[in-house]
């Protein structure tokens, strides 16, 4: 049976099959002696090997991820980080040296596992970096380090640094620490290898190949299915246009009946337009003969027009004439009426003043004839006021309210005393207010203890018993209701200034009350003065008295 063959021409290979043809030629060339084994025998191990564990098939590898132990296989390419030398040095030991990067395996004493068991590159070679290449019965080897006795082990099942270490044990080596020398360029297996490796490159390439038969496949079925998609739903449009077809075929026959219609219809309407050209010649005979009528009736309207336009010319001349005397007495009758009425309104301008310390006034001028002082009232309110002015009525002067507010910016003070009504004139000022500082002090007290030096004033004790204490307290008490009363009157005062009704009667009234209280004042003080005069003078007159009778 010959195999298949693909578009290069190769035979196509199992997997399966290309491994079990590398087993059976493993096992025939260590049955054989023709490979390392042979190499060992004769104390020459001079190649590039490859280092794979016998119980797992993992391969030594010391590449940029570390020293670890990579899964083998014939579908696992050689890396040149998976090649090592064998240097030989002093009693039979060798040095384990990769072959890409030059790195060293050593496995310090005192130490197992994994620990201490390392790469190096540095440094001169120490007796740990020794190892023993030991030759077991089943024509692998066991590598012993020739200082801690130590043996590479790989456990199989496990990949790069797990499972990868360097135990100690005197015992023959077990599976784990069994390994094969392959030298892929001079053993027989290395040829086997490379036929390997093409074949599963080939297999690679079979299989990609394959792949891509059935993408391209799958695809051809896909576009051939959209192919065929697009094929019926062109079916389905031209039936579509097909029937449009049918139908335009029907309207065309439609239409054709309408054309012969039309055309009949035609042929009456030119008999008409004949008959219509038979009527228009004689309209136009009619049109001449109405043309001359025409003529005659705008000679008749030009006339008429022109007579009416003198009427109206006579009517405007004879309207602006009324309108004349119309105007000349209403001038007559508004003389007249000037002549029996006076004016009403009330003008009134703001002029600013300059005072002599600097500061400016407002001085508000209105013009109120017929107004007397009784007439005016005026508000005060923050910064200005309202002013109104309730003139009465009299000849040819009707009765008038007039009320007006005026504001000013800033601080501003109404100046009572200003205020002046005066040849029809109502002036009202009002002045800013500056900002003044002063001190302010207790009043002085006076005190006789001061002045009084002889102590005099000390009177007995029968006198202060008898009509002292009553003259005294009548002065005390004159001197207590007199503030109290000049302090109600002065508040009367201030109130009655406030008082927008009855201001000036108030105001004399209260004057009259504070001058009666100030009499009444100085009555006291007269009375208070002159009962200290008797009592100063008591004693004075007592002891003038004691001396006499002396």
């Amino acid at each position: 049976m010959t195999p298949k063959r693909f578009d290069g021409g190769t035979p196509r290979f199992g997997t399966q099959v290309m491994w079990a043809l590398l087993r059976s030629a493993l096992v025939s060339s260590v049955a054989v002696g023709v490979l390392p084994l042979t190499a060992a025998s004769e104390g020459v191990l001079n190649g590039s090997y490859v280092i794979v564990n016998k119980a797992s098939g993992r391969r030594l590898c010391s590449g940029p991820s570390g020293f670890s132990a990579t899964s083998g296989g014939p579908s696992r390419a050689i890396d040149p980080e998976q090649r090592w030398l064998l240097v030989p040095q002093d009693n039979g030991t060798f040095l384990i040296e990769n072959h890409a990067n030059g790195m060293r395996i050593f496995a310090q004493s005192g130490k197992d596992h994994a620990d201490g068991f390392l790469t190096t590159d540095q440094g001169p070679v120490y007796q740990d970096q020794k190892w023993r290449v030991l030759l077991q019965r089943d024509g692998s080897y066991s590598f012993v380090n020739s200082r801690s006795d130590r043996r590479i082990a790989a456990q199989p099942g496990l990949e790069g640094a797990a499972g990868f270490d360097a135990v100690l044990g005197d015992q023959p080596a077990a599976a784990d620490a069994s390994w094969s020398l392959l030298d892929p360029d001079n053993d027989e297996l290395g040829p086997l290898l490379r036929e390997l490796q093409l074949a599963e490159d080939w297999a690679s390439e079979a299989s990609t190949c394959n792949r891509l038969q059935k993408e391209l496949q799958s695809r051809y079925y896909s576009e051939l299915a959209a192919q065929k998609a697009e094929v019926d739903q062109l079916h389905a449009e031209l039936n579509e246009e097909r029937g449009l077809g049918r139908q335009l075929t029907q309207q065309a026959g439609a239409w054709e009946g309408k054309r012969s219609i039309l055309v009949s219809e035609l042929s009456m309407e030119s008999s008409r337009s004949v008959l219509l050209q038979a009527r228009l010649g004689s309209c136009t005979e009619e049109k001449v003969h109405l043309a001359g009528e025409v003529a005659s009736l705008f000679a008749y309207l030009a006339l008429s027009v022109i007579w009416v336009g003198l009427l109206f010319a006579a009517f405007c001349r004879q309207w602006c004439h009324s309108r004349a005397l119309l105007r000349s007495s209403r001038r007559a009758l508004a003389g007249a009426t000037c002549e029996q009425s006076l004016g009403s309104d009330f003008a009134h301008c703001i002029f600013p003043r300059n005072e002599p310390d600097g500061l400016v006034s407002r001085v508000v001028k209105i013009q109120c004839p017929g107004v007397e002082h009784g007439d005016v009232e005026v508000k005060l309110i923050c910064n200005g006021c309202d002013v109104s002015i309730c003139r009465r009525a009299s000849l040819g002067v009707e009765a008038m309210t007039w009320t007006k507010r005026f504001c000013f910016d800033g601080s501003c003070e109404f100046c009572e005393d200003q205020m002046l009504l005066e040849h029809g004139f109502l002036n009202l000022v009002f002045r800013e207010q500056a900002f003044r500082a002063r001190t302010v002090r207790f009043p002085k007290h006076y005190s006789l203890a001061a002045s009084d030096d002889d102590l005099c004033w000390e009177e007995p004790a029968s006198c202060a018993t008898t009509a002292c204490p009553s003259e005294r307290g009548t002065f005390s008490r004159g001197l207590e209701d007199s503030p109290r009363s000049s302090q109600s009157n002065n508040n009367n005062l201030n109130h009655a200034v406030l008082d927008e009704g009855s201001k000036n009667n108030n105001l004399n009234k209260n004057n009259n009350n504070n001058l009666s209280n100030n009499n009444n004042l100085n009555n006291n003080l007269d009375e208070g003065s002159q009962v200290e005069i008797k009592q100063d003078t008591a004693p004075h007159r007592r002891r003038g008295l004691a001396a006499g009778g002396a």
